[in-house]
């Protein structure tokens, strides 16, 4: 593999590698305890797999059914919230 988490794709170009959930959050901490910039931040939220690693941590706290400024608790979250979230981001909605 090149440098960089680059590959070379069935046409023999290089492609940048598609990271895991879990390791772009690993970079963002390890980042944050550096005190280095992020870049490309608002790009993660496209990650539908980041709403679902923050809804797992949200739901098992007790407080989640609490409505806050709106009648929604974390039960109401779903794929096609999430979904949805994402395609208004990418509108830029």
């Amino acid at each position: 593999m090149a440098k960089g988490g680059r590959k070379p794709d069935d046409k023999g170009r290089e492609v940048r590698e598609r990271r895991n959930a879990e390791t772009i959050l690993d970079i963002m901490q390890n980042r944050g305890h550096r005190g280095l910039p992020l870049e490309d931040v608002y790009r993660q939220l496209y990650n539908p797999t980041l709403y679902l690693m923050a809804y797992g941590k949200l739901y098992r706290n007790a407080g989640a059914m609490t409505p806050g400024a709106t009648a929604e608790t974390v039960d109401g979250m779903s794929l096609e919230k999430i979904q949805a979230s994402t395609e208004a981001l990418r509108c830029e909605r």
